[in-house]
């Protein structure tokens, strides 16, 4: 598609209002249907399509493009799965600009998570980031191949279909890391494995392996989910005034719901061991009662391929991981519900609607309600009492 009334990074005419996002889809799609022109087909040739994944900037006009779009795709195909993989520009740039790119964030997050079966946003910039990762927050190249590692790794599932491995499918993510709660804001996490794995002469797995199938060596004891060294989640931490932040999580407890934990390993042998099993419905129930996190584990014989076209220096071995080598990677990708939404939906939405000058007055109160309602689903023990004297 062409916009000949836009130019990207364009001084003159820059395309970052959200509203102007919603405008120029709602005339592109009155000259041509665009989803006759650009879905249909695609989908007359799917023989059990699951859904839509769709990638998007969210932070700038492109995020009111999206959610006039997503609305459309939920007129059309009401029943299918629809998750979005919301982009945020978190690289260093002038306070008021940030800012505004926040305040489109904030809209797209509170509008277009309503739509959806999963909104997954993704930070170009994660916070903090492990020795191994030599990362040029500059090259977009650079970035967009981390977040590829991710996305594709953590997804990997959804397409594995027959043979020995347990598949699964877009509906059964959603039943794991929503269930009837409407949990559908999602963290997306990232590790390299040091198990790069080494097989003994008879190609059978290490004895260390086998007691670690059940239980990760970077899991929390507590609930049994895997700690990440990555998390994509953009945070607004340092946009907010220190006080603010610190009382945001003061009052946030950590708890992780759910998760669904995808490892892939090249050099694993499968020899002796069975895939992983998925958690029954008397052991789901009983873990929702006891409060404790529901986890789906999937475990896959294949590394992450880096291909030529992948920077070879993004994952580089040093003296405290020097386990990375090689063509493929052993990665730990996970997505997660966990109290972490509700205080990073918090800090977006102080931020915007006490310190963004491109959001009016009613439009502020409607993010302030609209963010409030997203954080409070994952609100845990005391904080739902807590929460509910405040309204």
């Amino acid at each position: 598609m062409q916009l000949n009334e836009y130019t990207l990074n364009s001084q003159l005419t820059p395309f970052e209002s959200w509203g102007a996002g919603e405008e120029l889809f709602r005339d592109v799609d009155r000259e041509a249907d665009l989803l006759d022109r650009d879905v249909r087909l695609f989908v007359e040739e799917c023989d059990s399509m699951q859904g839509f994944q769709i990638f998007a900037g969210v932070d700038d006009a492109w995020g009111g493009w999206t959610e006039q779009y997503v609305n459309a795709l939920r007129d059309e195909f009401g029943k299918k799965a629809i998750w979005v993989f919301g982009l945020e520009d978190t690289r260093q740039m002038q306070r008021d600009k940030a800012v505004a790119r926040k305040a489109n964030a904030a809209r797209s997050l509170s509008g277009i998570s309503k739509l959806v079966d999963a909104y997954v946003r993704l930070s170009t910039r994660p916070g903090v980031l492990p020795q191994y990762v030599k990362l040029n927050a500059d090259s977009e190249w650079e970035i967009t191949a981390m977040m590829a590692a991710a996305v594709e790794s953590v997804t990997l599932p959804i397409r594995l279909r027959g043979g020995t491995l347990r598949g699964s499918s877009m509906a059964q993510f959603e039943q794991t890391l929503s269930a009837d709660e409407g949990r559908n804001v999602w963290d997306l996490g990232l590790k390299i494995d040091e198990d790069q794995q080494e097989t003994s002469a008879t190609g059978q797995v290490n004895d260390d392996l086998r007691g670690r199938e059940g239980r990760g060596e970077d899991e929390d004891e507590e609930n049994d989910t895997t700690t990440f060294d990555i998390n994509f989640t953009p945070e607004s931490t340092s946009l907010l005034p220190n006080t603010l932040a610190l009382e945001n999580r003061r009052q946030t407890r950590k708890h992780a719901f759910a998760q669904v934990d995808t490892s892939r390993h090249p050099k694993r042998s499968f020899n002796g061991m069975l895939p992983t099993q998925p958690l029954d419905r008397e052991e789901v129930l009983r873990r929702r009662y006891k409060e404790e996190a529901i986890v789906e584990r999937f475990t896959v014989p294949l590394g992450f391929q880096q291909l030529d076209a992948f920077p070879a220096d993004l994952f580089k071995a040093t003296a405290d991981s020097p386990y990375i080598h090689g063509q493929e990677l052993s990665l730990s990708t996970g997505l997660t519900t966990s109290s972490r939404v509700k205080q990073s939906t918090f800090e977006l939405r102080d931020l915007v609607t006490r310190y963004s000058r491109t959001v009016g007055m009613e439009e502020r109160e409607e993010l302030y309600n609209g963010l409030t309602e997203v954080g409070e689903k994952y609100a845990f023990g005391w904080e739902e009492e807590e929460s509910g004297e405040d309204d």
